[in-house]
């Protein structure tokens, strides 16, 4: 499978786990801050929320990546380019949650995947912003790894199209080092 079905499959994980961040209302619609060119269109009556985060073979994998990753969030209104919200790298890595772990079909929502462990270790976190007003947004998500990194999922394995069993992704499933950068619309109308 490419590692897109990876990221797809981290991004339900995220979903998923995703508690919510104390606020007047629960979220009534998760947003993934790392999808890059995603529309999504919500109303004026959502409470939106914005969520990330990671997930590793193993627990040391997860904990290197938390060391090495440096995420940012802004929130900027197109028609008059006014930030709505802008969350920091300090901000951002005082919202994950502690280490989770699961069974690798369950915790990724990927029916058939294996793996020689166990278990997957994940983290997640996420940030409730509440209602917009209507208008066209976009959200920028910067994050930046100092060292290399990896997920060891190149060691798991799933069914593809056909029922075979193949690697979710080549050898290394390393991430080099550098700054990533997504960016995704929010298209926000009356319900």
């Amino acid at each position: 499978m490419k590692k897109s079905m990876v990221v797809a499959s981290i991004v339900l994980l995220i979903v998923a786990l995703s508690g919510g961040v104390a606020h007047a209302q629960e979220p009534t619609v998760w947003i993934w801050a790392g999808c890059d060119e995603c529309t999504r269109n919500v109303t004026t009556t959502d409470v939106i929320g914005f969520n990330d985060g990671w997930a590793a073979a193993t627990p040391g994998l997860l904990k290197l990546y938390l060391k090495e990753n440096h995420t940012s969030l802004v929130l900027t209104r197109d028609d008059t380019g006014e930030v709505v919200f802008s969350l920091s790298d300090a901000q951002v890595a005082g919202m994950y949650s502690g280490v989770g772990y699961g069974p690798p079909d369950e915790v990724m929502w990927w029916p058939g995947l294996a793996c020689p462990m166990p278990h997957l270790y994940y983290n997640d976190w996420n940030y409730v912003a509440g209602s917009l007003p209507v208008g066209s947004y976009t959200l920028v998500e910067t994050s930046t790894l100092d060292h290399p990194v990896n997920d060891a999922f190149h060691t798991c394995n799933a069914p593809d199209e056909d029922g075979n069993i193949v690697p979710i992704t080549p050898p290394p499933s390393l991430y080099w080092p550098g700054t990533t950068i997504s960016t995704s619309s929010i298209v926000v109308s009356e319900p």
